[in-house]
């Protein structure tokens, strides 16, 4: 399986939460992928 983050990119303001309904962590996060932005 593949994945939309590639070797050089950037992942920048990375947030994470825990939701206490669904008992699981939640993190997003700004990518500027290799040789964009």
């Amino acid at each position: 399986m593949g994945s939309d983050i590639e070797a050089g990119s950037n992942i920048e303001r990375a947030k994470v939460l825990y939701n206490e309904k669904t008992h699981r962590y939640v993190m997003w996060f700004h990518l500027e992928l290799k040789g964009h932005g």
